[in-house]
């Protein structure tokens, strides 16, 4: 026996009338008036579970409602914070190989609350000429491991901290710098782009080199 819901509300959706039966699951489908004025259909559990409040425009009040919280999308600091998050958790991301997979992680104070990495990087010096740079390279992202510096302190500090096993050899990108001749800061590029490493350290540098193939 169907048990009547006509007239009652759960969240935005009043009840109007019983529609139908759902032939796959057998549960009752309601056709409902939201406050905003569409009408949807919604089956029973739906709507006795809490799983459907509104016809869709609750869902999007509060996704534009967190878009608004802070205003920080489009900025370049919230940005490094993202791209910080996805080194560390995103497997997909070629970057995740140095950092997630080698155990690094983002600290809780910071992995769900942009605003809290706002407040600190302000507060510690941050401008837009800065990266975000880790004291201890095999630490976390966290306040106490973390600074600002150029992005030129950047490249030599990942020349010499970040190895590169080629032929059987590992140096670091300083030490392949001098035995290949190529600059740190181009190696570094290379890789962060993604090159395989024997194109990386045997690629000559000169105008209108061709890229297409790496």
């Amino acid at each position: 026996m169907i048990k009547d819901l006509s007239g009652q509300k759960f969240g935005r959706l009043t009840v109007l009338k019983f529609n139908n039966i759902n032939r796959k699951n057998r549960h009752a489908v309601w056709l409902c008036i939201c406050d905003c004025g569409s009408e949807i259909l919604v089956e029973s559990s739906r709507l006795t579970s809490g799983n459907t409040k509104s016809c869709g425009c609750l869902k999007a009040e509060l996704n534009k409602s967190k878009a608004l919280k802070h205003g920080h999308y489009n900025e370049r600091l919230y940005k490094i914070w993202f791209d910080m998050k996805r080194r560390c958790y995103n497997k997909e991301r070629k970057a995740y190989k140095y950092y997630g997979a080698k155990g690094i992680t983002v600290c809780k104070e910071w992995l769900n609350n942009y605003n809290s990495f706002h407040d600190w990087a302000l507060s510690h010096g941050y401008n837009n000429n800065l990266t975000l740079e880790r004291i201890d390279f095999n630490g976390n992202y966290c306040p106490e491991n973390c600074k600002w510096i150029s992005q030129k302190e950047q490249t030599q500090n990942s020349s010499h901290n970040h190895f590169i096993k080629f032929n059987n050899k590992t140096l670091t990108i300083t030490q392949w710098s001098k035995e290949i001749g190529i600059a740190p800061k181009t190696i570094l590029e290379r890789l962060n782009k993604g090159w395989a490493t024997n194109k990386v350290l045997s690629a000559q540098r000169y105008t209108g080199y061709d890229t297409s193939n790496f």
